[in-house]
Parts: C-alpha cells; structure tokens; sequence
C-alpha cells in the first residue's frame, strides 16, 4: 500500500505543478524565431543565389526544362518503387484465383475437345463402315450377277 501511497503522491504533486500555473521554461533569448530572418553566410558567399533589394538571397529562376526532366525522373522512380513495392500483394492477390480459373478453364476445354473428337471420330467410323459395307454390297451384286 505504501508504494501506491508514495506513487500518487507523486502523480498529485505533478498535476499540481501544471495546474498552478507555472509556465514552461523558455528558450535562451539568442534563439532565432520564425519570424526573424537570419542571413547565412553559406547563402550569401554563394554566387548562385542573387541578393533582392530586400537584402535577403534569392536563389536563380528555374530552367523549366530541366525542372521537368527532373520532375519525370522523380516520378518515374517513385513508380518503380511502388510497383516494386506492390509487386508481392499483387502476385498473391491474384496468383491463386487466376491458377484457379486457368486450371477451370483447362478442364472445361479438355471435355469439349475429348467430346468433339468422339463425336467426329464415330462420324468417321460410321462413314467408313457404311463404305465398306456398301464397297462389299456392290462387290456381291457384282460377283452375282456375273455369275448368271
């Protein structure tokens, strides 16, 4: 009991703290804000960026071209690392029921062809029988009436 005793204590002495009022310690006053403009002597030693008659260093226009190739590089890299990304999710997502589907589609068109060339070879038997026996029919009537 002791321990939850000291524990709370300490809690209550903590939010008593907050709850007076006290302000949070501030920052050194030679901080900068965001509000104050500092010069860089990086900016300013750099020829690239021009100085404005406000005083503060701008940098060049950009060349647009360039801004555009190298806009078009960034995209193209940001899509090969999300199509690298996604590349597993979608070989899973759609691995299975495509194999699935393949393998349906496979057993379907195996029935129809084993049906097909069943029908067609029976055509072609029946076609074959009925020439040999009309082959051996015409034979017969041939051997009979020479015969006389």
């Amino acid at each position: 009991m002791t321990d939850s005793d000291e524990l709370l204590s300490k809690a209550d002495a903590l939010l008593a703290r907050w709850r007076s009022g006290a302000a949070a310690p501030r920052p050194p006053a030679d901080y900068p804000v965001l509000t104050e403009v500092i010069a860089t002597s990086a900016a300013a030693a750099d020829p690239a960026f021009a100085t404005a008659a406000d005083g503060l260093p701008h940098p060049p226009p950009l060349d647009s071209a360039r801004a555009d190739a190298d806009e078009k590089a960034i995209e193209e890299r940001v899509r090969l690392s999300v199509l690298d990304a996604i590349e597993p999710y979608v070989a899973a997502f759609l691995e299975e029921p495509l194999r699935l589907r393949i393998e349906e589609l496979a057993r379907d068109l195996a029935t129809t062809i084993a049906r097909d060339a069943r029908s067609d070879i029976l055509a072609l038997v029946r076609d074959a029988v009925q020439s040999a026996v009309a082959h051996e029919l015409e034979s017969r009537r041939d051997d009979r009436s020479g015969g006389r």
